[in-house]
Parts: C-alpha cells; sequence; structure tokens
C-alpha cells in the first residue's frame, strides 16, 4: 500500500515485541472494517516475527469470503460470534490450541466488537444514555466483559504484555472494502502504541474491566485532538518517536510485491490453459466451501 499506492503511515510509541516464549494481547480501536489491514504496516516496521506471530479476532461471518477468508481460516484466526456465552468457548479453545501447537501469539483483539459507523455510533450513545456513562464521538464503548475474559485468560498462560494501539486516518476514511474499490485511500495512517506490561496491570475482573474503560476514555481525548486539534498528530501522547520504515525493508517490500504478482499472474494462467491444474484448484475450493461451513479453527481447536 506504500509502495503502490502512496499511503504514508506515521507510527509512534513503544514498540511491539515478539519475546520467544511468550504471547501478547494487543487492543486498538476499530475505525474501519480495514484496520486490521493497515496494522500489518505497522507491524512490519517493528519486526518480522511480530507479523509472522500476528492472531486476529473476526468475525465469524468473514470465514466464508472467498480466498480471503479461507486464508485466515489456514492462518488459524479466532472467528467470533459476538456472543459472549459462545465467544468464551471459542477463545478458549483457541488459544489451548496455539499452547498446544507450541505457537506464540501477537492477538489482535477489537474490544469495541464492530467498527465504528453512523448505525454502531448510535448503539454505543444509547448504551452510554443507559448505563450514564459519557458519549463518545471518535471510539465506541468497549466490551469490557469480553476484554477482561480475555486478558484472563492470556494470564493463565505466557503473557507478557498488553499492547494499546490507536489508529487515525488522515483526509480519508476508507470505511469498508468498497471504498477501497472506489480508490479511496487515506492519505496518511497514524498508530500509535503504548506498553503495559504484565506486572503493571490489574489481576481481578472488575479491576480489568475498570482499566479497559480508563483505556478508552484516553483514547476518545487522544483521537478528538488528532481530528479536531492543529496538530493532526498522535505523538503529544507518550513516546514521541516514529517508527520509519528502512531502506531494507522497503527493498523487502519490492521483491513481494514482485513475487506476488509473478505468482498471481503464474496461476491464473496454469488455470486456464492446464485442465490438471483447473480441476485441482475446483476441488480445493468445493473441499474448502464445505469445511468453512463447520470453520477451520474450529476443527483445528477439537484435534
Amino acid at each position: 500500500m506504500e509502495l503502490l499506492y502512496g499511503i504514508k503511515f506515521v507510527i509512534s510509541g513503544d514498540k511491539i515485541e515478539s519475546i520467544p516464549g511468550a504471547d501478547n494481547l494487543i487492543v486498538m480501536n476499530h475505525r474501519t472494517r480495514l484496520d486490521w489491514m493497515f496494522f500489518w504496516c505497522c507491524l512490519y516496521r517493528h519486526s518480522f516475527k511480530s507479523i509472522y506471530n500476528l492472531k486476529i479476532s473476526l468475525k465469524s461471518t468473514l470465514r466464508h469470503l472467498l480466498g480471503l477468508g479461507w486464508a485466515t481460516q489456514f492462518s488459524a484466526f479466532i472467528f467470533m460470534e459476538r456472543s459472549f456465552d459462545k465467544d468464551k468457548h471459542i477463545l478458549r479453545n483457541m488459544l489451548h490450541y496455539y499452547r498446544r501447537v507450541r505457537k506464540d501469539i501477537n492477538l489482535l483483539f477489537f474490544v469495541e466488537g464492530t467498527d465504528k459507523t453512523q448505525t454502531t455510533t448510535q448503539r454505543s450513545h444509547a448504551f452510554a444514555d443507559k448505563n450514564n456513562l459519557p458519549r463518545y464521538d471518535y471510539v465506541l464503548h468497549p466490551r469490557v466483559t469480553g476484554f477482561s475474559h480475555t486478558m484472563q485468560l492470556m494470564s493463565q498462560g505466557n503473557l507478557d504484555s498488553l499492547y494499546d494501539v490507536t489508529v487515525a486516518y488522515k483526509h480519508t476514511i476508507p470505511q469498508s472494502e468498497l471504498a477501497i474499490l472506489k480508490g479511496q485511500f487515506p492519505q496518511e495512517v497514524h498508530f500509535h502504541v503504548k506498553r503495559h506490561k504484565k506486572e503493571q496491570l490489574p489481576v481481578e475482573d472488575e479491576a480489568l474491566q475498570d482499566y479497559c474503560k480508563e483505556l478508552w476514555k484516553e483514547k476518545e481525548e487522544q483521537l478528538r485532538e488528532f481530528y479536531t486539534g492543529d496538530k493532526r498528530t498522535l505523538y503529544s501522547w507518550g513516546d514521541q518517536h516514529s517508527v520509519e520504515c528502512s531502506q531494507l525493508r522497503r527493498f523487502w517490500l519490492v521483491l513481494c510485491i514482485i513475487f506476488w504478482i509473478s505468482a498471481t499472474v503464474l496461476s491464473v494462467y496454469l488455470i486456464l490453459t492446464n485442465s490438471l491444474v483447473f480441476y485441482y484448484v475446483l476441488a480445493s475450493c468445493l473441499g474448502m466451501a464445505i469445511v468453512s461451513r463447520y470453520g477451520l479453527d474450529t476443527i483445528l481447536a477439537k484435534l
């Protein structure tokens, strides 16, 4: 996205570290459906291992998307039903699976449960009014029960840190995949990262919920300053250095682009010209369509 579409990424704060034998929980405001995609560029500046260890909690409906949904299933992402009674079992089973296969993870968890739209903002306002909470204009009220449960589950394993990430878009906010197809890319994407070591975090359920509420209160203030102030950066909060993309990493980006374009062209050519490849791909697609009815992640968790 940086090289092809000229998007500028401004990343500040703490470095997301992947320590061997340790897990991290990453929480981020969910401004658009594409936040997780832009977040790859943030992790790329920190380390390759941070990307390799990334797991994302997604809506269960996304597993059925042709191609992308299947890829996320093969990556063993976590697909949520947006019902705590169901999701607590899904989350526990997947975390046990990661431990069983000795996989260190950076779990990206969207505490708000959905992206910010006009409809979800109205629901957040209604929730705030009902519970005597302030209305938020730049974030949604977090689902603190899910946050505290996830923290407690991961703390039973090898949790090292909680990373609090704030994302903001300058000029254009691409709300969905349709915006990208229309060529509506943001000129700048800002990420600010704040690390909270496990030893700094509360343990009890209610204390964790209050901790999450305080994080989101700070996000609201931070983003209000970003969108309405003159500075239009997230630097004024915490550590004020910006993580730049090195020339070596840009070189690898170019190689990756060349590789994937070449692989795509070659794959399409073989599908169109070789009957054996065509039927193999057809059988694979049918197989994944069947597996997706149950969820590859669900099958893996029960093995």
